[in-house]
């Protein structure tokens, strides 16, 4: 029987990443009682679930106690050898008291210890005996991790209830015209919120898509306080490019009316909520370069979806992908946003990915407009990449 001896780690990824490499039996996780209470029930239905381990204990170690640490390891290590098993150490993540234990019985027993660089998903082994190390003894494989296996390692689970599907996702006709109609709304990046704010209160189509109000009707919205568009002659440049992106079926502008008809519903998708376009341009980029993306994601904390609205406690992230070991979390902010909505943007998603992705994840803030100095700064310190697009 292969047993992987582990460090319990609050890294949970470190907990399972020999096992995502090589088939084992059965794993041992040393830890404290803290450790042990808050990811070790994660851990273990992971390894069972997912890894096929058919045995995982937790055994607890005293604190700050070489002896009786290096002790609590040793009654282990004699009572797996008597039973014919072949030990492994693990020492991903490993330090301090625990970490110097596994050293001095490796050498003392001559067992072989290993790490893994998770990012690089490399394996590092350390034995005076090849034929003693984890890769000459136990079968390679690899369980790839989807997003939903990853958030689940962490303790969560990804919400499909409350998931929206986008036609631009798996449509690469609906992606294109998405596109057109994301190069429009670069061209106004400034007014484009207005515009769109005031499409959805004033111009959305019938069942037909077609759209038709008279000038004097729109002047009088235009002209209305609070007004999002500027003037009848923005709307008409930018109803006139949508045109000319062949986004418009056809656009009729005189001195009494504007009537037009939309290409499709993707264009309509796209312009009643404004910002899935720049979540379909990031998604499409992200899924380009990653083993596993999805976009519109609800992370539930707990891991258990209730029966009960209300209860659950969900954040969204508009896109987010996985690639090997490494998960990337990314928020978009289309249209203006002061440095308040920014800072609080990039908390936000620092608490996420840190909860759900841990020491490894990466995260992304992309934004149409430059971000103030301030915020960029503060961006930097976090370790949130900034992406102005």
């Amino acid at each position: 029987m292969i047993v992987s001896f582990e460090f319990l780690s609050p890294e949970s990824i470190e907990n399972v990443i020999t096992c995502i490499n090589y088939r084992v039996d059965r794993v041992v996780c040393f830890g404290r009682k803290s450790s042990i209470e808050t990811v070790g029930k994660s851990a273990s239905a992971f390894l069972k679930k997912y890894c096929g381990v058919f045995s995982v204990e937790f055994i607890e170690l005293p604190y700050n106690n070489l002896e009786g640490t290096v002790s609590t390891m040793e009654k282990v290590i004699l009572s797996e050898t008597q039973k014919g098993n072949k030990l492994f150490f693990d020492i991903t993540g490993g330090e301090g008291l625990a970490l110097m234990s596994f050293g001095i019985l490796s050498e003392k027993y001559d067992l072989p210890m290993h790490s893994f660089d998770i990012p690089k998903n490399q394996l590092k082994e350390y034995g005076k005996n090849k034929d003693k190390l984890l890769s000459a003894n136990a079968p390679a494989r690899r369980v790839d991790l989807t997003l939903e296996k990853y958030i689940e390692l962490y303790g969560g689970i990804i919400n499909k209830e409350v998931h929206k599907y986008f036609a631009s996702d798996d449509n690469e006709e609906a992606l294109r015209t998405v596109k057109k109609v994301f190069s429009v709304s670069l061209m106004y990046k400034e007014e484009w919120n207005g515009f769109l704010e005031f499409f959805r209160n004033n111009l959305i189509p019938d069942e037909k898509l077609v759209s038709s109000s008279s000038v004097n009707e729109i002047c009088r919205l235009i002209k209305k306080e609070g007004s999002p568009l500027g003037s009848l002659d923005l709307l008409a440049d930018i109803l006139e490019e949508l045109e000319r992106n062949e986004l418009l079926a056809y656009l009729i502008m005189n001195d009494d009316i504007i009537r037009f008809r939309l290409k499709d519903k993707t264009v309509l998708e796209s312009l009643r909520s404004g910002g899935t376009i720049l979540e379909a341009i990031v998604y499409d980029r992200q899924r380009r370069v990653s083993d596993h993306c999805m976009r519109g994601v609800h992370i539930d904390w707990d891991g258990v979806i209730h029966a009960r609205r209300g209860i659950d406690v969900l954040n969204e992230i508009d896109v987010l992908s996985i690639s090997g070991n490494v998960p990337t979390f990314i928020s978009c902010k289309s249209g203006k946003t002061n440095s308040g909505q920014i800072l609080t943007a990039l908390y936000e998603l620092e608490t996420v990915a840190n909860r759900f992705g841990g020491k490894y994840a990466k995260k992304e803030l992309v934004k149409i407009n430059k971000c103030p100095s301030v915020n960029a700064e503060r961006a930097k310190e976090m370790g949130i990449k900034l992406t102005t697009l």
